[in-house]
């Protein structure tokens, strides 16, 4: 550090030594969502197009297309965790009354609908049913957690709320809901 002799401060010296390159380090999750060997990579699987390190809906969606650009196709990493059968956001509703099930599902599938519409790499994954028990698996824990919020602000019965986040390295969220 050197003082200013002014007011007598430390003041921080720029370090030079130290490139650019490394001190940003890209986490897993953007190495994963942005490729960089070609220009345009569709995925075969839902038709989602990366370019411009960017996830877009359609081809359609992009302007000034040129025809040079090398086009590679790949799965998306929704589509990859769809195969893989993993997922960053569990949420678990227990003891359903019959009652509330056709809105809730009908909640469930028009958030999905709705968080997708804003980015192509939030979804919801799989939705399951078991005995009295719904799992719904998301590609993203923040949608999970907006997901819970909106399940109890629109049920306002009598239910606990839930939410445990697993140890490192792992991302998952899990939050289970119980109206029993």
């Amino acid at each position: 550090m050197n003082y200013n002799n002014r007011n007598r401060r430390p003041t921080k010296t720029k370090n030079t030594s130290q490139s650019y390159a490394s001190q940003t380090i890209k986490s897993r999750h953007a190495m994963e969502e942005f490729p960089a060997h070609a220009n345009i990579v569709i995925c075969p699987d839902d038709g989602l197009v990366y370019f411009k390190k960017a996830w877009h809906h359609r081809l359609d969606d992009i302007k000034h297309l040129k025809e040079e650009y090398k086009i590679s196709f790949e799965r998306c990493p929704v589509c990859r965790m769809k195969h893989e059968h993993t997922y960053e956001g569990e949420l678990a509703i227990m003891h359903i009354p019959p009652l509330y099930e056709h809105d809730l599902i009908r909640l469930v599938q028009n958030f999905g609908a709705s968080i997708f519409s804003k980015d192509p790499l939030d979804q919801i994954l799989r939705m399951r049913r078991d005995g009295n028990a719904f799992y719904i698996e998301c590609s993203r824990n923040q949608s999970m957690l907006r997901l819970a919020k909106k399940i109890s602000s629109a049920f306002k019965a009598r239910h606990r709320k839930q939410i445990s986040f697993s140890h490192e390295p792992s991302d998952v969220v899990c939050s289970v809901i119980d109206f029993g």
